[in-house]
């Protein structure tokens, strides 16, 4: 298995992912014609960059074209790929905007959308700043990058891109900005006590770990989220977002009480927290039991 992505814990998640990957790294693919796009986000999650730069290089334009070029930029920084593919790109964004108004199946409704939204930075940064306007004006209300999609498919490359794909933007929350060596972290761990811990997550010219642990008592929770730099010259810029249960009642970053500013959501709070990774960084919350009209503790 290639060099990326690496669930360790727990061995169920682990088991998956790896298993996930094989197929993945198994499939041949020249173009976006050869295989489906949720497979080329699937690898670029998983750190198969080299695999999608060479798609783009060679890339006629194809209705998952610009997505696929934005994401790419999003995880490697690399505009210059993306410049060379943006004609195509360029051309395939027309396309979709010219045909807005159609109905279509919610996969591919699901493109349109994300792709409004994620593709006005990289248009911006390449020196479209028309595009990246007409994409502004589209993509009002569309999904935040990284969302889930209603990819479908019973054949084992669909099951194995949905695998990585829930690991990566469901479960650790990622969306990358590898052009301003930023990475937003928004995990959200299930509602049993349990660890989850992850490496080889590529980023940029680097890659990231992260491990979560947390435990759940009458009195409350503890949450403890580790991040580090595994590699890369310039240490990265983390937007850390977890989701705990319950209120929070105390914060510590790298072992010193942090006064921090939570936002209090359905299933529990959000406790956002900006991080450089010049080091490994900790944070540790902790909190307490919301109750219900009842007394009773709830999540």
């Amino acid at each position: 298995m290639q060099d990326g992505l690496q669930v360790t814990h727990p061995v169920t998640a682990a088991r998956v992912t790896q298993d996930a990957l094989l197929v993945l790294d198994a499939a041949g693919a020249a173009s976006l014609d050869d295989v489906a796009v949720s497979a080329v986000l699937a690898w670029l999650a998983g750190g198969r960059f080299e695999r999608v730069r060479r798609i783009l290089l060679q890339a006629q334009p194809a209705p998952a074209l610009p997505l696929v070029a934005a994401r790419y930029v999003s995880w490697t920084g690399d505009l210059t790929t993306a410049a060379a593919a943006w004609q195509s790109v360029h051309a395939a964004t027309g396309q979709l905007i010219e045909n807005a108004s159609a109905a279509v199946d919610p996969e591919r409704a699901w493109l349109r959308a994300t792709t409004f939204v994620e593709l006005q930075r990289t248009a911006a940064d390449l020196g479209d700043p028309m595009l990246a306007a007409l994409l502004h004006r589209h993509a009002r209300g569309g999904p935040r990058p990284g969302s889930a999609a209603p990819f479908t498919g019973a054949d084992p490359l669909a099951e194995a891109a949905a695998a990585v794909l829930q690991i990566v933007h469901a479960t650790l929350g990622i969306e990358p900005d590898a052009t301003r060596h930023r990475l937003r972290l928004a995990p959200r761990m299930p509602v049993e006590p349990q660890r989850f811990a992850a490496r080889g997550i590529r980023f940029g010219d680097g890659s990231v770990a992260f491990d979560a642990q947390s435990e759940q008592t009458e009195k409350g929770g503890c949450y403890t989220f580790r991040v580090g730099q595994d590699s890369g010259a310039i240490p990265l810029t983390v937007l850390l977002e977890p989701l705990v249960r319950g209120t929070l009642t105390a914060a510590c970053v790298d072992g010193k009480a942090a006064e921090l500013t939570p936002r209090a959501v359905d299933r529990g709070t959000i406790v956002p927290v900006q991080l450089v990774l010049d080091e490994e960084r900790t944070l540790t919350l902790m909190t307490e039991p919301v109750e219900d009209d009842e007394g009773r503790p709830r999540g």
